[in-house]
């Protein structure tokens, strides 16, 4: 009910967002995994099986929202999909499709400066002397880089 209520919806505008961010305290979703599912399950260990699976996204289900307790009624309505030869299978498609598309990945590289002129990225500096001009840098670095 509240997935097709106030999630299913596509968000084109900021206030489709912050109408969202207004039901919060209704939905209680700042709540952790855990204390949601308490105020349905007394027995400690169904506590524990139902908390689990924010524990295979990386979370810990006293400090995940408890937004994430919508997996298992997703799951239930429309499955589990997976793609044909495992997730690193997708990534590899995509990885071909924007090479084919003349995209340039560059790995393991730590880059030591961006030069920017009028908010625009002329080049990037990497830390092997060499420097390369482009206009867009995607990075899946940790913040703390």
């Amino acid at each position: 009910e509240i997935y097709n209520k106030y999630i299913d919806k596509p968000f084109l505008f900021k206030s489709n967002i912050l109408n969202i961010f207004s039901k919060f305290k209704i939905l209680n979703i700042l709540d952790n995994i855990y204390n949601k599912i308490s105020t349905y399950i007394n027995d400690n260990h169904l506590r524990q099986v139902f908390s689990f699976h924010s524990l295979l996204i990386g979370g810990n289900p006293f400090q995940t929202s408890s937004i994430y307790t919508l997996i298992h009624s997703l799951e239930r309505k429309w499955g589990v999909w997976v793609p044909k030869g495992g997730m690193y299978s997708l990534i590899k498609a995509m990885l071909k499709l924007y090479k084919d598309l003349g995209g340039q990945i560059i790995l393991n590289t730590t880059i030591c400066n961006i030069e920017v002129n009028k908010n625009m990225i002329k080049k990037v500096y990497l830390n092997n002397g060499k420097f390369l001009k482009t206009s867009l840098i995607i990075s899946n670095s940790d913040i703390i880089n």
